[in-house]
């Protein structure tokens, strides 16, 4: 009863703390971008990790919130953080550009990944945005081929 409150009457601070944590995360991202060779398995390890631990973070909010859609976004963190730790230990084995095109990608992904964590948020009880995480809700196009075919605009 107390979370479903925190959900109904501070959502913001929520969906505050989400995005404050997330470009804390993206400036680590950028700061990580420009290491040097010498530097960059370590700094990417350390990253991977930053990312483990803000993810864990953002579930402990949705759970302390009783939000409904925190297995799928569980679900979003494991793919994602799975992708990370294989890219982790080709770079481990002296795979730099693996990591430098992980990096090159991760800050798209990862303001896709918020983008759909605060999706999740702002519609947690409608039919429409129940359950849809990164996999569906979130692919850029889906909602407009779907109209398409149905002929709806």
């Amino acid at each position: 009863m107390t979370s479903a409150l925190i959900m109904i009457r501070r959502p913001h601070s929520i969906v505050r703390a989400m995005t404050l944590a997330r470009n804390r995360l993206l400036a680590r991202v950028r700061d990580t971008a420009y290491e040097p060779d010498e530097h960059f398995p370590g700094a990417f390890m350390d990253l991977v990790d930053a990312v483990e631990c803000a993810f864990r973070n953002e579930e402990t909010l949705m759970e302390s919130a009783g939000h409904p859609a925190l297995r799928n976004q569980r679900q979003d963190n494991a793919s994602l953080l799975s992708a990370l730790h294989h890219a982790a230990s080709q770079v481990e084995g002296g795979k730099l550009t693996v990591g430098r095109e992980v990096m090159t990608a991760l800050p798209d992904l990862l303001s896709l990944h918020r983008f759909c964590a605060l999706h999740m948020l702002a519609y947690p009880m409608t039919g429409a945005h129940a359950g849809f995480g990164i996999r569906k809700a979130c692919v850029p196009g889906r909602a407009g081929a779907r109209r398409a075919r149905e002929g709806t605009r």
